[in-house]
């Protein structure tokens, strides 16, 4: 009651309690001064720290120093030069306050912005100094971020972003909603930016709260499904001399077919199935084991055999494997 302002700590002080994972507070009585050196001392007669997340934008260096335009930064892709778009929005967190924990108070309020305006800023100045996202400029919009930058390379980073947000915010977890575009460098920079902000804006509504997902592509799924998806690309690519680009042409036409029946219930998904199933038959299945195996997963999966990942992310995946190679 006598306490005149707030201290955090990142390591236990004398008198503090744990209130999130590497954040200790100590309350400091009025007029007297905090022990040792706090990260964070704040006065209960001030306003909150801001909730609204300030981003500085970076533009991309080479090894030199030197900046590149859009241009320059697709070569720095495996396969086709192309440019990724990826857009992130952290749950506001007056939105998160709303859905807090019953013991959540005040203190707990202030560690946790403290703790995404570092993630925000320091994390983007560090994570993309390092020598495989030095490529990607990072611009904010506002409670958004987009990251362009090689395209193989965006969706990796944005999933570090979320296993740090996660880290960083303890068991607290705002929500996070992305965006992953995929672009030729001749395509209109500000159509570009409009498609991410609309894939972004497709991860993040569909209920009354702020939605945790991610849209790849076009594809929206949870977080924990993303990682899955990249593992079914890895697991193809050393096949690549057996998967012809038709081939993966025609999967990634089934991906966007089969979501307009997801989503909308159009027929057009299902009539795709039989030519799907017979193309898949006729090239995969007469490759070498492995790839057999996962053709007739698919194609059994299509009969309502079981949950596949594969098939319900084909676009994505057909997708990736297509601009991964070299020869077309």
């Amino acid at each position: 009651a006598d306490a005149g302002a707030l201290a955090f700590y990142r390591a236990p002080a004398t008198g503090s309690i744990e209130i999130l994972p590497g954040w200790h507070l100590l309350a400091v009585a009025e007029g007297a001064t905090p022990a040792g050196t706090p990260a964070l001392l704040v006065s209960l007669g001030e306003a909150l720290p801001a909730t609204r997340l300030a981003a500085p934008d970076r533009l991309p260096v080479s090894e030199t120093g030197a900046l590149f335009n859009t241009a320059g930064v697709a070569p720095h892709t495996q396969g086709h030069s192309q440019l990724g778009f990826a857009q992130i929005q952290i749950e506001p967190l007056r939105a998160f306050i709303r859905k807090r924990p019953t013991s959540w108070n005040a203190a707990h309020t202030v560690a946790l912005s403290h703790e995404l305006a570092l993630l925000r800023t320091h994390w983007l100045r560090q994570h993309l100094n390092q020598p495989r996202y030095r490529a990607f400029a990072a611009i904010g919009f506002g409670a958004s971020t987009l990251l362009l930058g090689p395209w193989d390379q965006a969706a990796a980073l944005v999933l570090e972003f979320r296993t740090l947000l996660a880290r960083a915010s303890g068991g607290a977890s705002p929500a996070c909603a992305a965006g992953v575009l995929i672009a030729k460098t001749g395509y209109p920079l500000a159509r570009a930016l409009a498609e991410a902000d609309t894939m972004q804006a497709r991860a993040q509504l569909g209920a009354a709260d702020f939605r945790d997902r991610i849209t790849l592509l076009g594809d929206t799924v949870d977080w924990s499904e993303a990682p899955a998806i990249f593992a079914e690309v890895a697991r193809l690519q050393p096949h690549g001399h057996t998967i012809g680009a038709p081939l993966l042409r025609d999967l990634a036409a089934y991906g966007r077919l089969q979501r307009l029946w997801r989503e909308t219930g159009r027929t057009e998904g299902l009539r795709y199935k039989a030519l799907f199933a017979y193309s898949l038959a006729r090239t995969l299945r007469r490759g070498d084991a492995e790839l057999y195996r996962w053709a007739d997963e698919i194609i059994r999966s299509l009969h309502g055999t079981g949950d596949n990942i594969a098939l319900r992310h084909i676009g994505v995946i057909a997708t990736y494997l297509l601009l991964s190679r070299h020869d077309d």
